[in-house]
């Protein structure tokens, strides 16, 4: 996604194949693992450092700016922050389960990909 008044770098189109070859990657890096995660804590250990890799080097969102394992994080959102992110973004999180990614999400500053944590 884009940060807020700034003109996006990319296409839509762009931006969906971008997110479509990351879920893939994160999907592939789900699979690749010795043995299957057991819960969702163990998906998300799994899978935050391949998340913050593709994030740094294929997000505009001002999140993927910040350090470590912070890089990409929106934090908790309340479901009036999530409606306030506009498009579809709010349908596309509220259905997550923990340690589920997201579909591409459409919100005011762009397109996304998540992944519920807890």
């Amino acid at each position: 996604s884009a940060t807020p008044g700034k003109k996006p770098l990319r296409s839509r189109q762009e931006a969906e194949t971008i997110l479509r070859r990351a879920l893939l990657e994160l999907k592939q890096e789900v699979k690749s693992l010795k043995k299957p995660p057991k819960d969702a804590t163990e998906i998300v250990t799994a899978t935050s450092k391949k998340f913050q890799e593709l994030c740094r080097k294929s997000s505009e969102c001002e999140s993927a700016k910040k350090g470590g394992a912070m890089c990409g994080d929106l934090g908790w959102l309340t479901p009036e922050e999530l409606a306030g992110m506009g498009g579809s973004f709010k349908e596309v999180m509220e259905v997550l389960m923990p340690g589920q990614f997201s579909d591409i999400a459409h919100s005011d500053q762009g397109l996304h990909l998540a992944q519920r944590v807890a």
